[in-house]
This record gives structure tokens, sequence and C-alpha cells, in this order.
């Protein structure tokens, strides 16, 4: 593709530049970056994405941040316990 994200975005009125955008940057693409792929390191893709508004940029970051800190508390959890688990068997 020849279209930068930069002229997506100026295009973006009609149907047309809807079908021009790279599936990186389109709403599903995204979304899967965001949520199941890269977590936080995916709002680079977010915010160069043509497809969202500023308002929905900063709920998803939001919403990004959050459920990674969910996981991280989660993975944490996990370890504390199978190193008492360990320490409980020695």
């Amino acid at each position: 593709m020849d279209l930068s994200v930069s002229q997506i975005a100026k295009n973006r009125g009609g149907d047309e530049s809807a079908e021009k955008v790279p599936w990186l940057f389109s709403r599903a693409g995204v979304l899967v970056m965001l949520f199941l792929v890269l977590g936080p390191f995916g709002l680079v893709f977010l915010y160069k994405s043509p497809c969202f508004s500023r308002k929905a940029k900063v709920w998803l970051t939001v919403a990004v941040l959050v459920y990674a800190g969910i996981i991280v508390g989660i993975l944490v959890v996990f370890l504390l316990a199978l190193s008492w688990l360990v320490e409980s068997c020695l």
C-alpha cells in the first residue's frame, strides 16, 4: 500500500477510504493487538489509527491499562502462591 496513515486520515470522509486502511490500523486489528497480543505496546497502533476518535482512543487507553494491571496482578498472586507451595514442600 502506498498510502500512509496520515493520508488515509485526510481522506477519511467516504467509504472508499475505509477500504484503504491497512488491516494493522483497522478497528478489529487494533483491538486484537491491544487485548490479545501486545497489550500496552499496542497503544502505538491505536494512536496512529485513523479509525478511532480522540475520545475512543482515551477510553481504550484507560481500558488497556486497567486490563494490563489486572493481568499483572493475577500473575503476581499466582507466583506468590507457587512460591508458597514450593516452600511448604521443602
